[in-house]
């Protein structure tokens, strides 16, 4: 592998080498694979991604050369397989194999480097590598899998769909990893007669469900496609008016003392970051408006238990206070 060889010649003269890798479990593999078989040491040689990096000045930087892919894939095989055989007792593999897509999927702008010497030092120390999670590299990896594992969560609690005039669900949120393809089967279980749209804006990335299929589709997307996906003007008659009653139920059940001002505050932003409340209808003044259509459906049996245009504003407890 030429790529292996130039690197090897660069230390050997004395340099030290910075190889940009793209943040995908495939291609931090074979960047680590690259790294092995130039028989680099870790402390003169380590993965960054492209938009995270300034170069020192005794570094010399190289970029993971395009190939085939059926190339690539092999090679990524042939070097996850040596890293399963060394480290892995049965039934391991598959545990590490999620834990190395979850810590990939993190926003840590040093993750490369991170999942790379943790890599190395499993081909270093073998099954030794489970036995001790005090080590700083098994501690750092670790970090970024329980870092991604809890936004994957966040995704699953503070996504909101809403319904367009075609019939669409569609929704839009932001998570500080890249955690749309990890959670996109639980909202397609849990939505399977929907046909609905989920976009990270942030990623660029969305997850395209039809109606009764059992997975999602996953596709990058660019930021003026990201924006046209989540445009908000074409809603369905009734969506207003849903929104208002779901911000009618959060106030309802909402708890005392989580003002600013109040104790309770820290613990709500704990459990309900503000980084997405923007995005949560029941925390915008706009649901507090629910226009003039009532969904038959919640217009009771004569419609005399409707519930009014505007969910009985002034029953509406004080601002300031939530579920969260």
């Amino acid at each position: 592998m030429s790529i292996a060889r130039h690197i090897h010649e660069t230390l050997s003269n004395g340099g030290r080498v910075a190889l940009i890798c793209n943040p995908t479990p495939d291609e931090i593999l074979a960047a680590t694979g690259v790294g092995y078989y130039a028989h680099v040491n870790t402390c003169d040689f380590h993965l960054v991604k492209q938009d995270a990096y300034q170069p020192a000045l005794d570094e010399v930087v190289f970029q993971m050369p395009a190939c085939t892919r059926e190339i690539e894939q092999a090679f990524v095989q042939r070097v996850w397989n040596g890293f399963v055989k060394v480290t892995c007792k049965e039934k391991q593999s598959k545990t590490e194999l999620r834990h190395l897509v979850y810590a990939c999927a993190s926003d840590n702008p040093t993750m490369p480097e991170i999942v790379h010497r943790y890599l190395r030092l499993g081909f270093s120390v073998g099954n030794q590598i489970h036995e001790d999670i005090t080590c700083k590299e098994v501690a750092a990896f670790l970090g970024l899998v329980r870092h991604t594992s809890n936004e994957c969560e966040k995704t699953r609690q503070f996504v909101r769909f809403s319904q367009q005039s075609d019939g669409t669900f569609m929704a839009r949120f932001s998570p500080a990893a890249h955690t749309i393809p990890l959670v996109a089967s639980y909202f397609a279980a849990r939505m399977r007669p929907e046909r609905f749209v989920l976009v990270d804006p942030v990623h660029l990335v969305a997850a395209f469900h039809e109606r009764g299929a059992r997975y999602c589709g996953i596709a990058q997307v660019d930021r003026h496609i990201a924006e046209e996906l989540t445009s908000t003007h074409n809603l369905a008659q009734e969506e207003q008016y849903i929104r208002a009653m779901w911000k009618h139920f959060y106030d309802a059940m909402e708890l005392e003392g989580r003002r600013k001002e109040q104790r309770g505050y820290d613990l709500r932003v704990s459990w309900m970051p503000k980084r997405f409340w923007s995005e949560l209808p029941e925390l915008s003044a706009l649901s507090d408006n629910a226009g003039s259509l009532i969904p038959h459906r919640y217009a009771g049996t004569h419609g005399s238990d409707a519930v009014t245009p505007q969910l009985k504003q002034a029953e509406q407890t004080k601002p300031g206070r939530s579920l969260m």
